[in-house]
């Protein structure tokens, strides 16, 4: 990999976002978990979770979806038969926090702004100056990220599934795996289909200028 392409590639992993939603808060989950058991670690991430979105300044699209994914968990905790035992809640909110994302993916592709995109153009706002950038061609690449990254929630919520009933040992071994590693990968292949398809692109507009 070229150095440059290494360079974007660290500036994709850790930018502010991710050190928020996601480094951050599955360290604390992790933490919490070891040293308070799974429920206090529950509450401690909402906590978090509720100060990061209250506070995330200039993001206002990922505290909208922070919060949401966090009223759900609530309002599952809240309504939950009280024969449930905690596992139980605590497996159908990783449920839940897979489909919102799914769901907020598709809304943004179908509303032709790829949630990827967004993301990707606050990263490296130079894009939005580019010649190709009003294309249609651009914003299937964004669009096709977004079905990749869907269908790795959808494998979660059927490797999830399979795994019921569940044990808090269970839970924390599938939280291990399908947290920060599980997006670092999605992350890293994202990363390299966008690159390699936004050279193409932007080498095909190039030759087209020059004739």
């Amino acid at each position: 990999m070229k150095s440059e392409d290494a360079s974007n590639l660290r500036k994709t992993l850790f930018n502010r976002e991710n050190w928020l939603t996601m480094y951050l808060p599955g360290a604390i989950a992790i933490l919490a978990n070891n040293l308070m058991g799974l429920a206090a670690a529950a509450i401690v991430l909402a906590i978090y979770t509720f100060i990061v979105s209250y506070f995330f300044k200039g993001s206002n699209k990922y505290g909208v979806i922070i919060l949401v994914v966090l009223l759900f968990e609530l309002a599952l905790t809240s309504f939950a038969p009280e024969k449930w035992p905690m596992e139980t809640i605590f497996f159908f909110k990783r449920i839940v926090n897979n489909i919102i994302p799914s769901i907020i993916l598709l809304w943004f592709m179908l509303a032709n702004k790829p949630f990827p995109q967004v993301l990707t153009e606050k990263i490296y706002p130079e894009l939005k100056a580019m010649s190709f950038s009003q294309t249609k061609a651009y914003v299937n690449i964004f669009k096709k990220i977004s079905l990749f990254w869907i269908a790795g929630y959808l494998l979660k919520i059927c490797i999830l599934i399979s795994f019921y009933p569940p044990d808090e040992k269970t839970i924390v071994i599938l939280d291990t795996i399908f947290g920060i590693p599980f997006y670092v990968c999605w992350s890293i292949f994202g990363f390299l289909y966008g690159n390699s398809q936004l050279k193409k692109l932007e080498s095909t507009s190039l030759t087209q200028q020059s004739q």
